[in-house]
């Protein structure tokens, strides 16, 4: 883990609230990304990355309603930069992105 990802959780493996404001506040996409990969709580399948063609990858979120997953997503919704991409979201807390190959 990076210093990063080790200060984002507290000892029982939630988010701690300064992860959730630097998530409010980052602007680097590639990073953030790299970030929830690490600390998503059921990230092996929770967090997916999907190649897709025309430049461009999709990203699955899903909270599994677990409520560190749920203030992660939170936070993100205040980040103007990596909401741009938000594409839907379908109840019971799966939320989709759409971003530029770039960001690989």
């Amino acid at each position: 883990m990076t210093e990063t990802t080790t200060y984002c959780l507290d000892s029982q493996g939630y988010p701690t609230e300064g992860c959730l404001e630097y998530f409010k506040k980052e602007h680097d996409i590639k990073k953030i990304l790299e970030i929830l990969k690490k600390i998503w709580y059921f990230g092996s399948w929770g967090l997916i990355k999907h190649r897709q063609y025309k430049g461009y990858f999709t990203v699955e979120l899903h909270t599994d309603g677990w409520s560190g997953n749920e203030d992660l997503i939170n936070s993100l919704s205040e980040n103007f930069y990596f909401w741009t991409y938000w594409r839907r979201h379908d109840i019971g807390g799966h939320y989709y992105f759409k971003f530029p190959i770039k960001y690989l």
